[in-house]
């Protein structure tokens, strides 16, 4: 036991020696790691532009996504072979020497080919509209609106839209752009004898030449609102039902007395519908 103990002191003893630093093995091992950096951030560059044209010929495929990531992700396999090419040393090239060469090559493709599809470089996307008619049918004297939400991701103007209603162009003047809400508002004749049908088109076109065509109806009809209790010719009591149709669809119903008091006519599960909608607006 007091050999042992003897044996330990005179290991803790002798003075620390600092392992000698090989400064030629470590500069050769830099270069290469940083050499080997270089050769993983330029093959995904390369990579990303091929990926590019294969993106172009393959057009609207709802597959050129999963195929073009799924050339990117095989063709990693080809760094090993181009480190072979330029002379690397890869004797000690452990695992997270390539892992980090494999993750330098994927986020330099992606990051590359990102940018490249999308404007001001390549633009494929046809503008998207999302069109309101309010309301599709309407009474003699009334107005209609005509809304639409316009976007584009190359961006929209008021000059890259032409409306147009029963073949007639509209002048840009007559409708409005703003905030990428389109508007336009249809002054309805007073009397009509026959339901008066319109048709109108909104056509979208942006700088890539890409173009997209909405296209709605809208109706004046003497026959939007009626009674529908009680029936005509009978006789109208102080407990009688009073009921109006609505022949298209509209959150709110209502009438005036006594010189423009509002009496409401909607039902009650409309009223729901309306107030569930307006509490799903508020919490998206």
């Amino acid at each position: 036991m007091a050999k042992r103990r003897k044996e330990k002191d005179e290991e803790e003893d002798k003075p620390f020696k600092m392992p000698k630093f090989d400064e030629e093995a470590f500069l050769k091992r830099e270069k290469r790691n940083i050499k080997s950096t270089f050769i993983s951030f330029l093959f995904g560059c390369l990579m990303a532009l091929i990926c590019f044209a294969f993106w172009v010929l393959m057009g609207q495929s709802d597959f050129r996504w999963p195929l073009v990531l799924l050339v990117a992700v095989v063709k990693a396999t080809f760094l090993r072979y181009i480190f072979q090419r330029v002379n690397l040393d890869l004797t000690d090239f452990g695992r997270r020497n390539w892992f980090g060469s494999y993750a330098i090559y994927l986020l330099s493709w992606l990051i590359v080919f990102i940018v490249i599809v999308n404007p001001p470089f390549y633009d494929d996307e046809n503008p998207l509209i999302e069109l309101v008619v309010m309301p599709d049918m309407q009474e003699p004297g009334g107005d209609v609106f005509i809304v639409a939400k316009i976007t584009d991701n190359a961006g929209i103007e008021k000059q890259d839209i032409t409306f147009s209603l029963d073949g007639e162009t509209i002048p840009q003047s007559n409708y409005s752009y703003v905030d990428s809400i389109f508007r336009y508002s249809y002054d309805g004749p007073e009397n009509i004898t026959e339901d008066e049908e319109h048709d109108f088109t909104i056509t979208v076109k942006d700088n890539g030449e890409h173009s997209k065509v909405e296209k709605g109806t809208f109706t004046f009809s003497n026959d939007t609102i009626y009674l529908a209790l009680p029936d005509p010719g009978s006789l109208l009591k102080a407990a009688s039902d009073v009921k109006f149709g609505v022949n298209t669809d509209v959150w709110r119903v209502y009438y005036t007395v006594n010189e423009g008091r509002e009496i409401n006519a909607t039902s009650k599960l409309i009223e729901q519908i309306f107030i569930l909608h307006l509490l799903n607006l508020k919490v998206g």
